[in-house]
């Protein structure tokens, strides 16, 4: 049961460090939103980011489902186990975060694309789904 449970929480971390380094490429390449292929690749990376939400939540709550259960059935080492899988997960997901608001409050220069660029933003904080 650990090692699905480390199994877990590895392939978690990865995805989260994947979509961080996604966000980082981005955003090292638009520093602002000031033409129509900064807009499209701010979408792209909205959608991606969402679309894989949902299915990695679900993910994560067998993890964390699993997780307890092994605190149940020895305290001290399940709870030293839980801690140490979601030490390097907590890290990962702040730094996407972070990435993620940085993404989303980008300078938009173009009047024009103000509006779509805080439609998606909203979008991308609000909706479960991607209507973009």
């Amino acid at each position: 049961m650990i090692p699905y449970y480390l199994a877990i929480y590895a392939i978690g971390t990865a995805i989260i460090l994947y979509f961080a380094r996604e966000t980082k490429s981005f955003l090292a390449s638009h520093a602002s939103i000031d033409h129509p292929d900064g807009l499209e690749a701010f979408k792209r990376l909205a959608r991606r980011n969402m679309t894989m939400a949902l299915p990695y939540g679900l993910f994560m709550i067998v993890g964390v489902a699993l997780g307890l259960h092994i605190v149940l059935q020895d305290n001290l080492a399940g709870f030293s186990l839980f801690a140490a899988a979601n030490i390097p997960f907590m890290a990962a997901a702040l730094a996407l975060r972070r990435l993620e608001i940085q993404a989303r409050e980008l300078p938009c220069t173009d009047p024009v694309f103000i509006v779509e660029y805080n439609r998606v933003s909203r979008s991308w904080l609000q909706d479960l789904w991607p209507k973009f």
